[in-house]
């Protein structure tokens, strides 16, 4: 069956699962990039790609924040990472 478990079944309804070695593209990465917020994305691979430039200003963010912006910042979900993005404007 392709790798595709039965998790539940009876005469209504049939749960099936399946583990893939791939990353979800529901992960981002919020890094400070010459002075402002640019967004990547992860692809199935693993590997992040360029998505936006934010023209948020990381200057001023308060120095907790620029660090953890310059290390990189992992998001998993579309939602959270506007969220985020929202509470630096």
């Amino acid at each position: 069956m392709y790798g595709w478990k039965v998790e539940k079944f009876s005469k209504d309804q049939i749960e099936l699962y399946q583990e893939v070695n791939q990353t979800c593209p529901q992960h981002f990465k919020l890094i400070d990039e010459n002075g402002v917020i640019v967004i990547y994305q992860a692809n199935e691979k693993g590997s992040y790609q360029l998505v936006d430039e934010t023209e948020i200003n990381t200057k001023y963010l308060s120095e907790e924040d620029q660090a953890k912006l310059k290390e990189g910042i992992q998001i998993v979900g579309e939602e959270k990472m506007n969220s985020i993005l929202e509470d630096y404007e």
